[in-house]
């Protein structure tokens, strides 16, 4: 009688229980690797985006990036946009220049809290038109999202 209560009901119920615990494991698992790629894809577009531009003014910038952020960055990447203008501001080329990027890597790291950070290294060249003067720096942008993405930190560091 023990027995046949066991194979009637303990046994499946301990097979779907082990099935249900093995799928939410897999989903998990295959959520977290399509986020990490999707916040990859946006932080490289948005170096792309933000690599390549002449300053004219802060708000120009912020306004050509606006659809960057709605379409391209899944309508969650929400840069704080003082921060975009202080970045602007103290790592913008000066207007009338050229900019070459020669090296850009992106990395992603998933936080104990369940945050991102998104590093973002440029090594980027100016030239300014009016001069025969090469500047070369590495410009660092830290990007973290908990509830939205926030710029963290930016560095700049001139390069020989």
């Amino acid at each position: 009688m023990g027995n046949d209560i066991i194979k009637k009901y303990i046994l499946p119920a301990s097979i779907g229980i082990g099935l249900l615990v093995v799928s939410f494991f897999v989903y998990s698992t295959v959520m977290d690797y399509i986020t990490t790629n999707k916040v990859k894809d946006a932080a490289t577009t948005f170096v792309a985006k933000w690599g390549n531009f002449d300053d004219e003014s802060s708000q120009k910038y912020l306004d050509s990036i606006k659809p960057l952020v709605t379409d391209v960055l899944y309508k969650d990447y929400l840069l704080n946009a003082d921060a975009l203008k202080k970045m602007q501001a103290e790592y913008g080329p000066p207007t009338g220049s050229e900019i070459k990027i020669t090296n850009n890597t992106t990395s992603v790291v998933k936080n104990d809290d369940n945050s991102y950070t998104v590093k973002i290294t440029i090594d980027r060249v100016l030239i300014p038109k009016e001069m025969n003067l090469k500047s070369k720096e590495r410009v660092e942008i830290k990007l973290v999202k908990k509830d939205r993405w926030l710029i963290d930190n930016v560095s700049s560091t001139k390069l020989e």
